[in-house]
């Protein structure tokens, strides 16, 4: 998110605080991200600088990982400790409230963002299902989301609800997969062949022996990793894995936890039964992200500003406006049911968008055709986009 958004953010949150309180600009990114580059590249730094020359209140910059992850040609070679959240963090258990209740049966196939799977085992079975949550975060009385207008290879768009794994602390309680194959109750792989088994089974191998080879590792990661791709294809460009594609059945569940935790969780870490705290969105549509998203989308021009106070419903207009299907996205469908912690609270039939363009100046059922027609991840690729589904006369996704 570009800091020029922030900058405007920040200065309506120092108009309503009068004087008082903090402002907090924080975020749990990447596990590999140096975080100064990022604060730099945005301009976010000299956002704080501004602020500090005009004698407002201080603005605050905060790293929320406990971790840095090194990697070579995207394998993981060592860690090394970070002051992570100065308030620290707090368990919150979602039981059996957690979407991942339904697929108890299958929670020892969780893969977080490590290689090490029995970290994530311990925090997803059975009867517990828990994140580390940024006390910063649920310390907050409003929590302003700002996310930018992206693809995403796992979960179809990363928008408010997808960018809440930046609020909790560590990566790899994150489950962001199952091991194995469709066939096998896995969604590592979109196909149950020879190639996909066989695949699997080096890679765990692999996984399982590489961080034995301690200071080796850096040297020999990446030709294996290049041996890897030479093999099996290619993630970037041909190959679906790590479930990078429309079936993945994992990371929907992860993301609608997180955003059950942040709204339901009081500041122990326990659920409660009313909203804890007001959630504001404003997503940075201005250079939008389409195909290979998170991380290699090619830049798209909307020249937008989303905003709302509904998250969800925020999401729902941004994914209509890129001309996606939300139907057919697993983290948007499933936020619309019925749960005892609701994040729905307005049946899509009854969005409106306000905006200074008239085609997006009304009910969002009644948008016409596939406005931006954004180009999805390739693993989702003539799955969601709504140019294949809408004939002439259309005007309903």
């Amino acid at each position: 998110t570009h800091g020029s958004v922030i900058r405007a953010v920040v200065d309506y949150c120092l108009i309503a605080l009068k004087g008082k309180g903090r402002v907090i600009v924080a975020d749990a990114p990447q596990s590999e991200t140096v975080f100064q580059r990022l604060v730099d590249f945005n301009g976010l730094g000299a956002v704080q600088d501004f602020y500090g020359r005009a004698g407002a209140l201080s603005l605050e910059i905060v790293d929320l990982r406990p971790q840095y992850t090194e990697k070579v040609s995207g394998v993981i070679v060592g860690h090394r400790a970070l002051p992570g959240d100065p308030a620290g963090y707090r368990v919150v258990n979602l039981g059996h409230h957690s979407e991942f209740t339904a697929i108890n049966h299958l929670n020892e196939r969780l893969y977080g963002a490590e290689y090490d799977r029995a970290e994530v085992a311990a925090h997803h079975h059975d009867n517990i299902h828990e994140y580390l949550i940024s006390q910063t975060a649920i310390d907050a009385d409003v929590f302003l989301n700002l996310p930018k207008m992206k693809t995403h290879k796992k979960v179809g768009v990363t928008l408010n609800l997808k960018s809440l794994v930046g609020i909790n602390g560590n990566k790899n309680w994150l489950p962001h997969h199952r091991e194995g194959v469709p066939a096998d109750g896995g969604d590592q792989f979109n196909a149950s062949g020879l190639s996909q088994r066989l695949e699997r089974a080096l890679v765990d191998g692999f996984k399982k022996q590489f961080p034995r080879l301690g200071p080796l590792r850096r040297y020999v990661g990446g030709p294996m990793k290049k041996l890897g791709t030479a093999v099996f294809g290619d993630t970037r460009t041909n190959r679906v894995r790590s479930g990078n594609w429309h079936g993945n059945d994992t990371t929907w569940r992860m993301v609608l936890d997180l955003n059950r935790a942040l709204v339901y969780a009081d500041r122990a870490g326990k659920l409660q039964n009313t909203p804890q705290r007001r959630v504001f969105s404003f997503v940075d549509a201005i250079i939008a992200g389409e195909g290979n998203g998170p991380t290699g989308c090619d830049p798209r021009e909307a020249g937008m500003i989303m905003a709302g106070a509904d998250p969800l419903c925020v999401d729902l207009a941004c994914t209509r406006i890129m001309g996606l299907d939300y139907t057919r996205i697993p983290t948007l469908w499933n936020a619309l049911q019925t749960h005892v912690f609701p994040l729905c609270h307005v049946p899509y039939e009854d969005i409106v968008c306000r905006s200074n363009v008239e085609d997006y100046d009304r009910p969002l059922c009644q948008f016409r055709g596939p406005c931006l027609a954004f180009r999805p991840h390739f693993g989702w690729r003539g799955q969601v986009e709504l140019a294949e589904r809408l004939d002439a006369t259309s005007t309903l996704a």
